[in-house]
């Protein structure tokens, strides 16, 4: 007990003899505040600024405070502001960012942001308008599309031919504005989490909701084209910290499959984490669904309920199933996902079972069964999980030629 008490001693010495400026976490020289206008919950205008916390950065965060200002109307949505009528369509201007991993330590410094103004607009009738943005906050300037690939040419060519193969089959005939070409190459946001979106004008293209339309492509889509390697502007924006992400190799698998099974019993698939209110979840209700999400169009059918889908483009080729009276989420379809490894369109259903493990089932499907189940015909291999709280399906449904197409999570 002595030696005990003596080294803790010691040890409160030497701690003491280390200056506080070793200890302390150095603050950031550069970050992000909201400056917040606010008349009520129906008005108000909310948008980032950038602090300065060294001097030496002041040039640089007043170059990229008055890039947002001006790309973003900010000005003029303030002096339109006073005159928004209580109990009208009001007027909100809001934003969502997104920050690279190396932000704070001075590296790569890249800021995504998304400003959405809906309401009134400064001209022509109320609706909504984005103000996409990714910038360089070493330099203070915009990131162009072009930065993001070491093919950008090819890449551009590849998302043409995709937007008119992949994307407009899925396009409503009711759409008034409907042109996916010419793409918006400069107006592009990066959520996080390994995705890319393009928002249009609503003139060139707008959704059923009369939102202006936009298609987010996942990395893995672009993955030929993209600037891959560790000081890439994309890699930046994967995994955004977590243990594991969607396109890297896990180190150490039985962590891996721990990580995956917690997700998947909290109700949501790995992967799919960055939809606008979080990850949809079959703990959700039908309710909440239709309230947070942009549903446009009459749910269909789904054996033992229905499927509903939502408009928002990070959710294209996912389906939100639900019990037979469509009070309740029961499952998740997804045809579009990087689950940590496991990525639709490309992993073979023997690299997911070398992750996954061997499945409880694994089930022929017919031609009949796919076109009833809304997947590919091929093959069903079922994993399930459970605990005190939860007890979950995984299926993942693979094609003839053995590649997983689709993953479904739903309630045992």
């Amino acid at each position: 007990m002595k030696h005990s008490f003596r080294n803790l001693v010691c040890f409160v010495f030497i701690l003491c003899l280390f200056p506080f400026s070793a200890l302390a976490t150095p603050a950031a020289d550069l970050t992000t505040d909201k400056v917040e206008k606010w008349v009520d919950g129906n008005r108000y205008i909310v948008y980032p600024k950038f602090v300065a916390n060294d001097p030496a950065r002041k040039e640089t965060a007043d170059r990229l405070n008055r890039y947002i200002y001006n790309t973003a109307h900010i000005g003029e949505y303030l002096q339109l502001l006073p005159s928004v009528q209580a109990g009208g369509t009001g007027l909100v201007v809001s934003y969502n960012q997104s920050k690279s991993h190396q932000f704070y330590q001075g590296d790569q410094r890249i800021y995504s942001l998304l400003i959405t103004a809906t309401g009134k607009m400064l001209q022509g009738r109320p609706g909504t308008v984005y103000y996409p943005m990714v910038l360089d906050c070493n330099t203070g300037d915009p990131i162009t599309f072009d930065q993001l690939f070491t093919d950008p040419d090819g890449a551009k060519a590849f998302i043409e031919q995709y937007m008119l193969d992949v994307v407009e089959p899925t396009l409503s005939t009711y759409l008034e504005n409907n042109q996916l070409l010419p793409v918006p190459w400069d107006r592009f946001y990066l959520p996080g989490e390994g995705m890319i979106t393009f928002y249009y004008d609503k003139d060139q293209l707008s959704f059923l909701s009369g939102h202006p339309g936009a298609v987010t492509f996942r990395f893995s889509e672009l993955w030929d084209y993209l600037d891959t390697s560790a000081d890439g502007i994309p890699m930046q924006f994967i995994g955004r910290g977590n243990q594991f992400d969607q396109y890297s190799s896990p180190s150490d698998l039985s962590y891996w499959k721990e990580d995956v099974q917690q997700k998947l019993l909290l109700g949501h698939i790995p992967g799919l984490d960055n939809f606008p209110f979080g990850p949809p979840s079959i703990e959700w209700t039908v309710e909440q669904l239709k309230r947070d999400y942009r549903v446009t169009v009459d749910s269909s059918f789904y054996p033992g309920g229905a499927c509903i889908e939502v408009e928002n483009p990070e959710c294209r080729g996912t389906l939100l199933l639900t019990d037979a009276d469509e009070l309740n989420i029961t499952g998740v379809l997804a045809s579009r996902v990087d689950m940590y490894g496991i990525i639709t369109g490309k992993t073979t259903l023997q690299e997911a079972k070398a992750l996954l493990g061997i499945p409880s089932a694994e089930l022929p499907f017919s031609q009949a069964a796919a076109d009833l189940y809304l997947v590919c015909p091929g093959t069903a291999a079922i994993y399930s999980y459970q605990n005190e709280f939860a007890s979950v399906s995984l299926t993942l449904y693979a094609d003839e030629s053995n590649v997983v197409q689709y993953i479904k999570l739903s309630q045992n």
